[in-house]
C-alpha cells in the first residue's frame, strides 16, 4: 500500500463519521426557533467545517505524499507518544464537558485551552494564558452576543 493512502485512512474515517453524524442531526436536534440561526445551525456548521478540513487533508496529503519516492515507506505513520496526547487530549475534553456546568463555560474554556496547549508542548506560560483567554473571550462573544445563544453560567456567574 502506498504511503500517501496510509495517511489517507485516518482522515477518509473521520469523513466517514462526519458524514453520519451529519445525516443525523435533523433526527437528533429539535429546531426551538425558527430564522437562519437556530438549534441545528451549530451542529451542521461544525459538521460541514469538518468534512471541509478533512476533503482539504486528503488533497493536500495526494498531492504532497503522492510524488515522494519510495524511501519513506518505512517511516511508522503513527507513534506511541502522539497517540497517549490524543487520548489524554479526548480525556480533557470529557472532563471539559462534565465540569462546564458548575465552573461555567468561560472558566472551563480557559482550563481547556491551557491543558490542551500545555499537551500540545508549549511551555510559555504567559502566551498561553492570553492565548486562553483571548480565545475564550472570541468564542464568548461569537455564541453569546453574536448568536444570543445560552451558555453555562456556573459558579461564577460568566
Amino acid at each position: 500500500m502506498p504511503n500517501y493512502v496510509k495517511k489517507i485512512i485516518p482522515t477518509a474515517v473521520i469523513l466517514v463519521l462526519d458524514i453520519i453524524a451529519f445525516m443525523m442531526i435533523p433526527s437528533q436536534v429539535k429546531v426551538l426557533t425558527e430564522g437562519l440561526v437556530n438549534t441545528r445551525f451549530m451542529p451542521y456548521f461544525v459538521t460541514i467545517l469538518i468534512a471541509i478540513c478533512g476533503v482539504v487533508d486528503i488533497v493536500q496529503t495526494f498531492f504532497k505524499e503522492r510524488n515522494v519516492d519510495g524511501s519513506q515507506d518505512k517511516k511508522r505513520y503513527f507513534d506511541k507518544k502522539g497517540l497517549i496526547r490524543v487520548l489524554i487530549c479526548c480525556l480533557c475534553v470529557a472532563v471539559y464537558l462534565v465540569v462546564m456546568p458548575y465552573l461555567g463555560f468561560v472558566l472551563s474554556t480557559i482550563l481547556l485551552c491551557v491543558a490542551v496547549t500545555l499537551l500540545m508542548g508549549s511551555r510559555n506560560w504567559i502566551g498561553i494564558l492570553i492565548l486562553s483567554v483571548v480565545l475564550t473571550m472570541v468564542v464568548y462573544c461569537v455564541f453569546k452576543l453574536g448568536l444570543s445563544l445560552r451558555l453555562p453560567t456556573g459558579l461564577f456567574f460568566f
